[in-house]
């Protein structure tokens, strides 16, 4: 059984035929066949047990919790009349006015203000971002405060 050149080409081009398709025109969609699938087999999932409801009243919907902002608090509201109190006690006082309480609240921002402001300029100047203890004893050593023990 010899084959001839011939009957060799036939069968490549058969099977050239077969294994790839017909191209189709451009015009022509394709629209692509649908795999089969196997079917899913679904199983049940057990509903978890709500607790008991003390009224008959159903429930309303879902219920959507907002997040909490930040109110913008006073921080001088931070220190309490008890807690000026006790540095007048301190001081000596023995009777103190109400309205001492917000006067004092406005000289300790002040003042507070004025050292946080000049520890600052003195970490600047040290080419530094941390405030430490050295430069708040310095802010206060500039404003006639010294403070020993730092």
């Amino acid at each position: 059984m010899s084959q001839t050149v011939s009957d060799v080409a036939k069968k490549s081009e058969a099977a050239q035929r077969t294994s790839t398709p017909p191209k189709k025109s451009e015009s022509a969609q394709h629209t692509p066949t649908p795999k089969k699938t196997e079917p899913v087999q679904r199983t049940l999932i057990p509903k978890k047990s709500e607790p008991p409801r003390m009224s008959n009243k159903p429930r309303k919907g879902l219920r959507v919790f907002k997040k909490r902002r930040r109110r913008l608090v006073n921080v001088l509201d931070g220190i309490s009349k008890p807690s000026v109190r006790r540095l007048a006690r301190r001081a000596g006082v023995k009777r103190i006015n109400g309205f001492v309480y917000d006067k004092v609240r406005k000289k300790l921002e002040n003042f507070l203000t004025r050292i946080v402001n000049t520890a600052v300029v003195v970490v600047e100047h040290g080419q530094r971002t941390k405030v430490t203890p050295p430069d708040v004893v310095c802010a206060l050593k500039h404003h006639n405060h010294t403070l020993y023990g730092f």
